[in-house]
């Protein structure tokens, strides 16, 4: 009796088997069902219904997919990567499982349709060197030691789609308009200059500015301190 009891000390009740894969065994179960459509009981005693997605035996993760199958974004043809398509993911990991149930399994090409799309290389550098180009452009449109008022001006200005560039003259920065007209801080009417051939353009531009300084509010001053 003595040695039967000595027995017993060291066992450990354990809960009945509910009929579930152990964990070892679930990867290897789980992997079988992707694209299919299983339920999840978690140690919580929540329990998750939906398309298993993909299985990772690395982290030991599952993805589930819990969108209704009646949606008819969890539908899709064929041709459609399951990826690409809306819907409701969870994250699970396989140690959290307390019960798993296979309710149908995947189309063989679930695997297929699944796997990582080519990446197109050339697409993406020549979208890198455009937005490079452009972000270089713009820099090209922010003046040197101007006031904010200044760039607001001449942002404003710009957007009229009128040629505009800033320069950085002995006297300054200023503003050159139509590759002719110059404006000097603080960037006002009786600060526009033009060549002798250029004149004609002169009372527009001067127009032009003193409009828009209206329309933004602005009273004055074009060079910031310390500038």
């Amino acid at each position: 009796m003595a040695d039967v009891a000595k027995r017993n000390a060291g066992k450990v009740a354990t809960p009945k088997s509910t009929g579930s894969p152990l964990p070892n065994d679930l990867l290897e179960t789980a992997t079988k069902a992707i694209g299919g459509r299983v339920r999840i009981t978690n140690t919580l005693s929540t329990t998750f219904e939906g398309t298993l997605y993909t299985v990772d035996p690395a982290l030991r993760l599952i993805a589930l997919n819990t969108t209704p199958r009646s949606s008819s974004s969890t539908n899709p043809s064929s041709s459609t990567n399951p990826s690409s398509v809306p819907g409701d993911y969870r994250i699970i990991p396989i140690a959290a499982i307390r019960d798993f149930q296979i309710l149908s399994l995947g189309d063989s090409s679930y695997l297929s349709r699944t796997a990582p799309t080519r990446i197109d290389t050339r697409t993406l550098e020549n979208r890198l060197e455009k937005r490079v180009g452009e972000l270089k452009a713009e820099k090209q449109h922010k003046g040197e030691n101007v006031t904010e008022e200044a760039q607001r001006l001449y942002d404003a200005l710009r957007k009229l789609l009128v040629p505009i560039r800033w320069h950085g003259g002995a006297q300054g920065t200023q503003m050159i308009l139509h590759d002719a007209i110059i404006v000097d801080a603080p960037f006002e009417p009786a600060n526009c200059r033009a060549p002798a051939d250029k004149q004609d353009l002169l009372p527009r531009t001067k127009r032009m500015i003193e409009d828009q300084r209206k329309k933004l509010g602005l009273t004055g001053g074009g060079v910031r301190k310390g500038g």
